[in-house]
């Protein structure tokens, strides 16, 4: 029985590293680094360049249109397919079921869909800049 007190970095086996929380957190990904840098230019405004707090929004709403660009482009490009997911789907019901295999048989009505989706999301996407702006 081991020790409740034991981290995952003392009972690591010999010849290989921890891998503990520390280790782990030591390896991110290019998103987080990104993160880091998109969050430490209102910061170095603040400090170096003396910028208002007009400056910081400003700043922090245009970040929120670029995020809002991309998810655009993500709507777009989204495949539908199933058989390319790597994720399970069961149907609750049958005609659950029936719903998913006319679906799938018609794979261009839910890219057709789209030209309803897009436009909904860029006015309620808009809406939202729009009251973080004038806040």
């Amino acid at each position: 029985m081991k020790d409740p007190t034991e981290t995952t970095d003392q009972i690591a086996p010999p010849g290989q590293p921890p891998s503990g929380r520390i280790t782990n957190a030591s390896r991110h990904r290019p998103s987080t680094t990104s993160l880091l840098i998109a969050n430490a230019i209102p910061l170095i405004g603040v400090v170096a360049f003396g910028w208002s707090t007009f400056a910081i929004v400003a700043v922090y709403w245009a970040e929120n249109v670029v995020i809002g660009i991309i998810n655009i482009f993500k709507i777009i490009f989204a495949n539908p397919d199933r058989s390319q997911s790597n994720l399970p789907f069961v149907p609750k019901t049958g005609e659950q079921s029936e719903q998913m295999r006319d679906r799938d048989r018609h794979p261009s009505l839910v890219h057709r869909m789209k030209l309803l989706l897009v436009p909904c999301f860029i006015f309620h996407y808009g809406l939202f800049c729009t009251v973080r702006v004038c806040s």
